[in-house]
């Protein structure tokens, strides 16, 4: 939700760079803030379940007596921790954009390096902006997705107790390489089929398979991090990051990929929900109205 469609790693078109830096902030988020919104709030409400079965999973160890599926599929509460997820992931993506725009103009201005390195560095620093709200939302959400406490209270107590930030470091430490590989990936497999097909670039549509694509992979790839992430912020303990990785080591020998097909589907799906609800609230929008009128159609198409 970054990058607009004719944008990529390319950079700004002119008459972008031609607005102040609050003018474009002002633009980006008076265009995209409230579509923006309502997809990031719909894809994670709707793929909340699917979100737990992939945490749960990255809590069984190799070694226990208990089986995934004992631990994933007969454990009640599908939903524990949406609202957290919920209070989180909106103004984390609201917060990403904002750090990703302004990161990017400064870069435009005080240095001189190429587009592909400022997109890449601003969605880094974007990230470290978002993950400031998100940390503290993803801590609660996996202590009650987990079930390692037996209340909302007892959550909450807990969290504060262990401290609001723990495990941003291994936040970042999953996402930072996320995203590198999902720009470059993007822009990768994005390029390939515009010169398959002889195109100066593609479409909506095809766009939103090559990102879906690319996440995907991404996904794939830095699931063990992902697993070193919920176990950082599940842990009773207070074990550092470096003894996590030996432990999952330990106990989980191969299996650190293990959660990475429940993961790489919750990317592509969750991409193509947003994509949709963001696709039919900025059309509503165009129109007047976020919503669509009783008995009226809207497609993404």
């Amino acid at each position: 939700g970054m990058l607009g469609r004719d944008q990529g790693l390319l950079g700004r078109p002119k008459d972008e760079r031609e607005l102040g830096l609050l003018g474009r902030l002002r633009d980006t988020l008076k265009s995209t803030a409230t579509p923006g919104v309502l997809g990031r709030f719909m894809s994670v409400m709707w793929l909340h379940p699917l979100d737990t079965l992939k945490t749960r999973a990255q809590m069984v160890a190799w070694s226990s007596k208990r089986t995934i599926t004992t631990a994933v599929y007969r454990s009640p509460g599908s939903t524990a921790g949406l609202f957290p997820a919920l209070a989180g992931q909106v103004p984390n993506g609201l917060l990403t954009c904002v750090g990703f725009e302004l990161t990017k103009d400064v870069l435009a201005d005080l240095t001189t390096l190429g587009p592909r390195a400022s997109t890449l560095i601003a969605a880094v620093v974007g990230d470290m902006f978002g993950h400031a709200v998100l940390c503290p939302a993803e801590n609660l959400k996996i202590k009650l997705q987990t079930q390692v406490v037996s209340s909302r209270a007892a959550a909450v107590r807990a969290v504060l107790k262990d401290g609001l930030f723990k495990g941003y470091p291994a936040l970042l430490l999953r996402d930072v390489p996320y995203r590198v590989l999902q720009l470059v990936l993007y822009e990768e497999i994005a390029g390939f089929a515009a010169r398959r097909k002889d195109i100066p670039q593609l479409s909506l549509v095809e766009s939103l398979v090559a990102g879906t694509a690319a996440g995907c992979i991404a996904a794939g790839v830095t699931a063990p991090l992902d697993l070193l992430k919920t176990r950082m912020m599940a842990q009773r303990s207070n074990l550092g990051l470096n003894l996590l990785v030996i432990k999952a080591m330990k106990l989980d020998k191969g299996r650190v990929f293990g959660s990475a097909i429940p993961k790489m589907f919750y990317v592509g799906s969750s991409t193509v929900a947003f994509f949709a609800v963001y696709e039919m609230a900025r059309r509503q929008a165009q129109k007047g109205s976020y919503f669509p009128k009783v008995g009226e159609h809207v497609s993404a198409q």
